[in-house]
């Protein structure tokens, strides 16, 4: 992630290879999607915290901008 100020590096949220999508809610809340066969594909970040709180799996892969 990056600081919408300075692009300065702003904290990294792990999830697995692929990354293809990330969305942010009003609150901080941090989406971040996958084109992934056998992992999850949304994982759900709080604020500040690099370990997801909850994991999704799609049946399917996520489309690239799929969290917009």
């Amino acid at each position: 992630m990056f600081s919408t100020a300075d692009l300065s590096a702003d904290g990294r949220y792990g999830s697995a290879a692929y990354p293809n999508a990330v969305a942010i809610a009003d609150d901080g809340t941090v989406a971040g999607g996958i084109d992934g066969s056998s992992e999850p594909d949304i994982y759900l970040y709080e604020p500040g915290n690099s370990s997801a709180f909850r994991e999704y799996e799609l049946g399917t892969n996520l489309e690239s901008a799929g969290l917009a």
